[in-house]
């Protein structure tokens, strides 16, 4: 358990002397704990199974939606992973009484792994789903399949995707062209 609750998304955000941390670590203690029969050592929900001691996102996307979305975001999720037939384990919202909450993981054997989460509120600018793609075995792989679940997340809510690294916001990346300037 400890080793998922390391690599899961723990934003934190300096504003003055405050230091604000996101809920991260509840969601991985839930995850952990919600998984723990599927997410062994062995398990694809794993991204340290390799061997290492920590791990980084590869990639990170916000999709501004909010609590009302969740059951269809929940429903794409589901369709994605039994589409590319993936491992999905999903936290709904009612694991979290009083706090809008959702989590889901899915991954591929080869260690691929997308993490969708809605974690709290950050601030007017900063809520939404948070898409945190992990590829502990290298190479990019990883690509494709973000982009299909993108795709159809940006299908549904066109304009709300936002790309993050370091917690800031960044231009598109080239690999997944504006699908309005790119049809």
């Amino acid at each position: 358990m400890a080793a998922l609750l390391n690599v899961l998304p723990v934003r934190i955000r300096h504003a003055g002397h405050r230091l604000v941390m996101s809920l991260a670590i509840v969601a991985g203690a839930l995850l952990a704990s919600a998984c723990s029969n599927s997410a062994s050592a062995s398990s694809c929900h794993n991204p340290l199974k390799l061997g290492a001691n920590s791990i980084s996102p590869v990639f990170v996307a916000r999709l501004k939606v909010g609590e009302g979305e969740f059951e269809e975001i929940e429903k794409m999720v589901r369709e994605f992973a039994q589409q590319r037939g993936w491992d999905i384990v999903v936290i709904p919202n009612s694991a979290l009484p009083g706090h809008a909450w959702f989590q889901a993981s899915v991954c591929e054997t080869k260690g691929t792994l997308l993490s969708i989460d809605y974690i709290g509120s950050f601030g007017p600018d900063e809520n939404g789903i948070f898409i945190n793609v992990y590829q502990p075995q290298g190479g990019s792989s990883w690509k494709e399949p973000a982009k299909d679940l993108l795709q159809t997340f940006e299908a549904e809510w066109p304009g709300r995707l936002e790309f993050l690294r370091d917690s800031q916001l960044v231009a598109r990346p080239a690999w997944y062209p504006d699908p309005i300037e790119n049809p």
